[in-house]
């Protein structure tokens, strides 16, 4: 993201330099017949889903910016004024380093809490 000063001082954000999914698409589950989001190509990470709200996060290469990524959280709330809506609870800009210790950060935590490398929980 590229910041400018405007003429009264304050930081603006210049939209352009991050490209991001912002819209949405409505999928059926057969399990639930709940509606999920489900994104571009590249996808989204559902983190959390209780019939009324839902959270992902999303992560896509910063074109203006080389090695750098937007990693980004959005959730939706069934209640809101537009419920198709995403709002954006968190973004920043993160290299791959700083990307690879999330990773083995994330890994040694699930590791901690029992959850084997394929995902199963041990009991």
């Amino acid at each position: 993201m590229s910041a400018q000063t405007s003429p009264a001082g304050a930081s603006t954000t210049t939209a352009a330099t991050v490209k991001t999914a912002t819209t949405v698409k409505t999928a059926t589950t057969a399990t639930t017949g709940k509606s999920t989001a489900a994104t571009d190509a590249k996808g989204a990470c559902l983190l959390a889903q209780t019939g009324v709200y839902e959270e992902y996060l999303t992560l896509r290469p910063i074109e203006a910016l080389a090695g750098c990524h937007d990693l980004v959280v959005h959730s939706r709330l069934e209640s809101a004024r537009d419920p198709g809506a995403l709002q954006t609870r968190y973004r920043v800009g993160i290299d791959l380093e700083a990307l690879s210790r999330l990773h083995a950060y994330l890994g040694e935590y699930l590791v901690s809490q029992g959850v084997k490398a394929s995902g199963e929980v041990h009991s």
